[in-house]
């Protein structure tokens, strides 16, 4: 936040000073909720953000997101039923449909038909062609088959 300008993302919830951005952070600090590993969802009067910690409890990253907590562990109870193989594999595609399709989700449907797309999204980078999709998790990469994101933007239904 150089020069006190706030993000774009900020600026769409209303929030025109950094006192603004800092106070619904901590109070959705005060009132987060566990999703996963080190990621958690608060509630401010402003709306809901999503919240990456440091190993030592310190905020890492926040930004608004379009989901809840609620709407998370639903997709989450979806992605189990892929029967993906592994832990990793479910939390990763859980967060990445979550949060960084749903609030990105125009955008994605807009950009869709074009092959071997790169984006950086809140949580992950990702590269999508027709056939996988790869998300980065900066320890390692995770690929998963792009007609899961399809299915998900289009139908909003969560199925191989």
């Amino acid at each position: 936040m150089n020069n006190n300008k706030i993000p774009e993302k900020w600026k769409k919830l209303g929030i025109d000073e950094p006192q603004q951005l800092i106070d619904s952070i901590n109070e959705a600090f005060s009132n987060k909720e566990k999703l996963d590993s080190n990621i958690y969802i608060g509630n401010s009067k402003l709306g809901n953000i999503c919240i990456r910690l440091t190993p030592d409890n310190k905020i890492e990253n926040a930004f608004p997101v379009k989901t809840t907590r609620e709407e998370y562990f639903q997709i989450k109870s979806d992605v189990e039923k892929l029967e993906l193989g592994n832990n990793l594999y479910t939390e990763v595609l859980s967060l990445f449909l979550a949060i960084d399709i749903k609030n990105h989700k125009e955008e994605l449907v807009n950009n869709f038909n074009q092959n071997n797309s790169t984006y950086a999204f809140d949580l992950f980078n990702c590269y999508i062609s027709n056939d996988i999709t790869i998300i980065d998790i900066g320890a390692g990469k995770v690929s998963i088959s792009t007609s899961i994101i399809k299915n998900y933007l289009f139908d909003n239904s969560i199925k191989n």
